[in-house]
């Protein structure tokens, strides 16, 4: 029988993960991966609300991200995590698309230190070197700045992340316990492990393209196991598509599917802040 060198890959992945929780750590290292996110750059775009800015991680180090302000206080805030090529001119024209349509706060954080990919090699380096602590410090520092007034004193918080950042999106709800709202994955690995379901409080959505090789039907399958077994609330969108379909920049952009995960997010942000 011969397996895919996609599906070998989850797999390969899974075991990892239960390990040591890498996330994408794994996929960094497969070419197959890197062919699935071509770079088109966006032309002309340039930021017209957003600004970047720091905060203070939580081991008490310095974090970017660029902070897209709600209009006056007590509105939610959503955190937002960059896909494999950091955070570049897509996440953000994306983070003040969110600011625009719903008045949320949106902070889509930097989990490279400030290095952006322009060659698949630079992405998979960067990717490859996210060690679990380090992101974990961020994802929690940037809760904390966003609830507790070094940036803002947001009402409600949420995530939401893509491909790398839909498994940190998850791991940010993790890490903000009780004071994340709701949290949604776009194509991204969550972490399974009791551990990390036992500090979950939020509701997830899952954004999923029934075609990705390796957020497949088993990764699916096992969330759901999972969070059925913690108690946990998910609900998973399922598209026929394939990874980073979401993605403008990306040549596997279904326009369709995309439209329709998104409105669904902003849904689910209404049902849950």
């Amino acid at each position: 029988m011969v397996i895919s060198a996609m599906v070998l890959s989850a797999a390969l992945y899974q075991q990892k993960a239960a390990a040591d929780c890498c996330d994408f750590n794994e996929f960094a290292k497969d070419p197959l991966f890197a062919s699935m996110h071509p770079l088109k750059v966006l032309e002309g775009w340039e930021a017209t609300k957003g600004k970047m800015t720091e905060f203070t991680t939580a081991t008490g180090g310095k974090a970017k991200a660029f902070w897209v302000a709600p209009e006056g206080k007590d509105k939610p805030v959503v955190i937002m995590v960059h896909e494999w090529w950091g955070l570049n001119d897509n996440i953000k024209s994306t983070a003040e698309k969110l600011n625009t349509e719903t008045g949320y706060g949106v902070l889509a954080i930097d989990m490279y230190k400030g290095q952006v990919a322009s060659t698949p090699a630079d992405a998979r380096a960067y990717m490859g070197a996210v060690q679990e602590a380090h992101g974990v410090s961020v994802a929690a520092g940037a809760v904390k700045a966003v609830k507790q007034g070094e940036l803002y004193k947001a009402s409600s918080i949420g995530t939401v992340g893509y491909c790398f950042g839909g498994g940190w999106s998850h791991k940010t709800a993790i890490a903000g316990g009780k004071d994340v709202d709701a949290c949604v994955i776009y194509y991204g690995i969550p972490d399974t492990s009791p551990a990390a379901m036992s500090k979950l409080k939020a509701p997830v959505l899952m954004i999923w393209p029934t075609k990705d090789g390796w957020v497949n039907k088993e990764v699916v399958d096992g969330f759901k196991a999972a969070m059925k077994k913690a108690g946990h609330s998910l609900k998973v969108e399922a598209y026929d598509a394939d990874h980073a379909f979401a993605n403008p920049s990306n040549a596997r952009y279904n326009e369709k599917a995309a439209s329709d995960a998104w409105n669904k997010t902003l849904a689910f942000y209404r049902a849950n802040f």
